[in-house]
């Protein structure tokens, strides 16, 4: 029991190493990630660096290789200072595989807390916007209010002045805008739809009207302020410094070749062989349809299998079932891995009859039967000595 518990202890430590994420120093001078060094690849990562005492957000933004600031980012993650916390470090896991040998963009966004006098001036800029939008989109004349814009149009353009404005903004709980919803959309169809006889009645004066008019207008762009506000409400970090990285390179990674060896067989119907299944042991690759760090575990284990068998078949006494061109059967289909380097696989088997019955040569054309199989898994890499 003594001799046992050792080795279980190391077992432990060994699995609980391999859990932990690798570390990287983000060097804000030089903008390197440990020092020059690559990013890990196909491997969650830590990332950790030095901050000012008055930051109190850090995000990290992917992108692919040239993807800033055009492309959506691929991925995105923030640091925020807990309370009491007044360490001048961060430190950030990111759970994202990078793929080997490729280049990506990073922007690391420094934020502080807004003060009252930055909340107030985005609060006053981003009436002032909406108001001014709303006034452009909108023209009187005698009968009504007309739109130059459709309804959808207008809600698009609104709620992308929302979202442009607050892009050197964060909130608190990260709250983000969702858009304005159907009550501004009803008021926009009202105004749309609006007519003098809908106002103040057929005999009302044009200056009651214009003032009826306005109301409509004014109680639309109060609507509006008050489902933005909730964002102004909430504490609010404006971005402070911004830090972009530009087609960093990621860690070479092996080219890995999957051969796969094992035992299998054809179906044949009784016309062509006594016995309906004939056997063999079979060899070839296997090319998976994903890795398990960028794919779901289905694709992951799924693959195609590509690959010969080592004899022919014998149908009975004169004929044989090769293969075409290779003189051997072979065949493709697609395999499941459901232990470990233990693969399933079903597909086609590509075959050619050679022989002869009572003297005559037997047909030689060329045929598929359905095989299933049990293989093996066995990775090769290549790489260079250096």
């Amino acid at each position: 029991m003594k001799r046992i518990l050792p080795f279980v202890a190391a077992i432990l430590v060994h699995s609980i190493s391999m859990a932990q994420y690798k570390s990287v120093e983000f060097g804000y001078e030089k903008s390197t990630f440990n020092n020059g060094q690559p990013l890990p690849a196909e491997s969650y990562f830590e990332l950790r660096g030095d901050i000012s005492s008055d930051v109190t957000m850090v995000e990290i933004h992917i992108y692919s290789e040239n993807g800033y600031p055009d492309r959506k980012p691929l991925y995105k993650k923030r640091w925020q200072r807990p309370h009491s916390n007044l360490s001048e470090r961060f430190a950030l896991p990111l759970n994202y595989n990078l793929r080997g040998n490729s280049e990506y963009d990073i922007a690391l966004l420094y934020f502080k807390k807004a003060s009252p006098t930055e909340v107030e001036n985005f609060k006053n800029e981003l009436y002032a916007t909406l108001d001014a939008y709303i006034d452009q989109t909108l023209t009187f004349d005698k009968k009504g209010i007309n739109l130059i814009k459709d309804t959808r149009s207008i809600l698009e353009d609104m709620n992308q002045i929302v979202r442009s404005a607050s892009t050197y903004y964060r909130t608190q709980i990260d709250r983000s805008f969702d858009g304005f919803s159907d009550l501004i959309k009803d008021d926009i169809k009202q105004i749309d739809e609006s007519r003098q006889s809908k106002f103040l009645g057929r005999k009302a004066t044009e200056t009651e009207n214009l003032a009826r008019k306005k109301e409509l207008v004014q109680n639309l762009k109060t609507k509006v302020h008050a489902e933005v506000a909730y964002l102004l409400n909430s504490q609010l970090h404006v971005l402070r410094d911004l830090k972009v990285v530009d087609s960093y390179q990621t860690e070479k990674v092996k080219t890995i070749f999957t051969l796969h060896g094992g035992y299998g067989g054809a179906y044949f119907n009784s016309n062509q062989k006594n016995d309906l299944f004939a056997s063999g042991f079979m060899a070839g690759l296997t090319l998976p349809l994903g890795k398990k760090q960028f794919s779901s575990p289905f694709w992951s284990n799924t693959s195609v299998m590509l690959g010969v068998y080592f004899g022919d078949f014998q149908l009975n006494d004169n004929i044989t079932a090769t293969g075409p061109l290779l003189k051997t059967p072979y065949y493709v289909g697609l395999g499941y891995k459901f232990y470990r380097f233990l693969r399933v696989s079903a597909g086609a088997t590509l075959l050619e009859n050679d022989g002869e019955i009572n003297g005559q040569a037997v047909s030689s054309d060329i045929y598929v039967r359905p095989y299933i199989s049990l293989t093996v898994d066995i990775n090769l890499w290549i790489g260079l000595a250096k």
